[in-house]
Formats: structure tokens, C-alpha cells, sequence
């Protein structure tokens, strides 16, 4: 049996009518509940944004190297969602990476430094690589050009 008012939901059709399917407090289908064919379809592919993921990768490879030197789990070093933090916004100073999420003054005067050096680092390179292909953009010979 099924409440009159929760059974002639949109949500209520969304579930099937099955009142097993439903929240009993908001009466909206639950995703846990739903059969697979009935949950809402996971985008195929995510955007890429190759500078975050080497970001990500370098701090994760930063991570991993503190983490031995230290002798602690990786995880106590910074965890991955706040790597991803800080690798979106890529802070250029202290006062900026102690904005980031998980970053607190304990974790900015034992690992500040050192963060800075790698988003640097990442920096240099792509300045560098960036700097490679406008050379290469404004040499006709580069281009196969006579």
C-alpha cells in the first residue's frame, strides 16, 4: 500500500510505484533502492585538463616522497582531495596556499615550502614548454616551409 499523495508523485512514476523504492520521509525515489536500469545514466567521459593532472601527479609524487622521509602514511602528509585543492588553484605564495583547503599553520610551516617549490617547478616547465612551441610556431623552417 502505497499513500495517495506520495503514489501520484512524478517521483513516485520515476520509482515505479514501488514504495520500497521511495524515501518514507520525502516520498522521491532512492538511487540505493532503484533497480540499474532506473538510475540516473553517469556521464561517459569527464573533461581532461592535462595541467591539472600533472599538477596532481607531482604533488602526488611529492607526497609519496614526504610521506617515506617522514615515515608517516601518505595520507597523514595531505590527502587527495586536498592535493586536488591545491592543484587547482596553484598558489604562488604562503598567504595563498594557506587558503587552501587542509592546509592549516602547522602543515604550512612543515610542508609550505616545499608545496611552493613543486607548483614552481610545474611552472618553469610549462613556461618552458610554452615558450618551445612559440618558437616553433614562428619558425618556417619547423613548419616544413621552403
Amino acid at each position: 500500500w502505497v499513500a495517495p499523495a506520495v503514489r501520484d508523485t512524478p517521483a513516485a512514476a520515476a520509482a515505479g510505484g514501488r514504495r520500497d523504492a521511495l524515501d518514507s520521509y520525502s516520498g522521491r525515489p532512492r538511487a540505493d533502492r532503484l533497480r540499474p536500469r532506473e538510475r540516473a545514466a553517469k556521464p561517459a567521459v569527464m573533461p581532461v585538463d592535462h595541467a591539472l593532472e600533472e599538477a596532481i601527479a607531482a604533488l602526488k609524487a611529492w607526497r609519496t616522497s614526504t610521506a617515506g622521509r617522514d615515515k608517516v602514511p601518505a595520507y597523514i602528509v595531505l590527502s587527495d582531495v586536498h592535493l586536488v585543492g591545491i592543484a587547482t588553484a596553484m598558489p604562488t605564495s604562503l598567504a595563498a596556499l594557506a587558503r587552501c583547503r587542509g592546509i592549516g599553520p602547522a602543515k604550512l610551516d612543515r610542508y609550505g615550502d616545499e608545496i611552493l617549490a613543486v607548483i614552481e617547478g610545474l611552472s618553469a616547465r610549462r613556461g618552458q614548454s610554452e615558450d618551445q612551441s612559440l618558437a616553433e610556431a614562428s619558425d618556417p623552417l619547423a613548419l616544413g616551409s621552403p
